[in-house]
């Protein structure tokens, strides 16, 4: 599975969707990771901590969009030419999980 984590598009973030020590853990489980250049300066993790961990370094986003089996993100997106849309569900209210109970929307948490 690629994992590809994003770069975050607003200024004042200083949180990275994945740090190098899971990177570790992901790829040591077979899976393959990418990060967009410069995604975790914010939170103190350089290209280099992620290199070492095992993923790859990309500074081409769209490229990395179209390779994403999973995408790693604390903010959405900003607009992209990629026919992929992503939406993102911000809750931890029970009833507007259950709303969407019979869609075809997936949910995962993090805890």
């Amino acid at each position: 599975m690629q994992i590809i984590v994003l770069k975050e598009s607003f200024a004042d973030e200083i949180r990275v969707a994945l740090v190098p020590e899971s990177v570790k853990k992901l790829v040591a489980a077979g899976n393959k990771v990418l990060v967009e250049t410069g995604a975790g300066e914010s939170a103190g993790a350089t290209d280099t901590d992620y290199e070492q961990a095992g993923a790859e370094i990309s500074s081409a986003q769209e490229e990395l969009l179209q390779k994403a089996d999973v995408l790693l993100a604390i903010n959405r997106p900003r607009r992209t030419k990629s026919s992929i849309t992503t939406e993102f569900l911000f809750t931890r209210r029970p009833i507007l999980q259950r709303r969407f109970r019979f869609t075809r929307a997936s949910f995962f948490r993090a805890t």
